[in-house]
């Protein structure tokens, strides 16, 4: 029995220490992307330990995502799982009628607590930046407001050129950044954005909706049984 018990206690220690490894440990990461015209580009590479592991993906408009993984020497091309064809529609082309269901969360508030955490992580982060664009919503206010935010942004470590478009709504932009991390910092920043009071709010909401439409939708199968 005492056996037993020193055994699963060096099983919980070696957990523990394995935990704090990968909370604790820095890992860099680069990332390249653009939106021009509704297609998009991107290139990510993220490393840990020193690029012991490190995951590559490319993804260009209209063609298939390359990705790939690293375990020291040992290098394996990673399959991308297509979704099911729902409909056609032409290659590389963005879907930005998600916009239109995210405007309606997209007020101050909301963009304050965002910007507030961004503002977190660049003194948390080793970042460099480099951003330049067109970026415009429905709302003049809101583009308004957007273009404030960035104007805040430190131009010595953030390079970011974004132009406020006021008369319509219009995403074009090409970026780059460069960096590294804590992912214990990052799961605790995250964590404070969710739980401030507007995003708080928004996925409460969206939770009640779905338990209250699950039940009804249990009420309705017993009543149809």
């Amino acid at each position: 029995m005492v056996m037993v018990f020193w055994v699963l206690l060096w099983i919980l220690l070696g957990i523990v220490i394995l935990l704090a490894v990968l909370l604790l440990t820095p890992f860099n990461f680069s990332a390249q992307a653009g939106l021009n015209d509704e297609i998009a580009n991107f290139e990510g590479r993220l490393s840990w330990a020193g690029r012991l592991i490190e995951f590559q993906v490319v993804a260009t408009g209209g063609q298939p995502v390359q990705m790939s993984l690293r375990l020291g020497r040992w290098t394996r091309q990673l399959r991308w799982i297509k979704a099911k064809k729902q409909e056609r529609r032409r290659p590389g082309k963005v879907d930005l009628a998600w916009t239109r269901t995210a405007r309606s969360y997209l007020d101050k508030q909301v963009l304050r607590e965002v910007f507030r955490c961004l503002f977190r992580l660049e003194r948390s982060l080793d970042l460099r930046l480099s951003f330049e664009g067109e970026a415009g919503f429905e709302d003049p206010d809101l583009t308004g407001y957007l273009a404030g935010l960035l104007a805040t942004l430190n131009p010595g470590q953030w390079e970011c050129h974004l132009q406020p478009n006021f008369a319509e709504a219009v995403l074009r932009f090409q970026g780059s950044v460069q960096g590294r991390a804590i992912l214990a910092r990052l799961l605790w920043l995250t964590g404070l954005l969710l739980l401030s009071a507007p995003v708080r709010s928004i996925w409460w909401s969206q939770l009640i909706t779905r338990k209250l439409k699950k039940r009804g939708q249990q009420k309705e199968a017993v009543v149809n049984d």
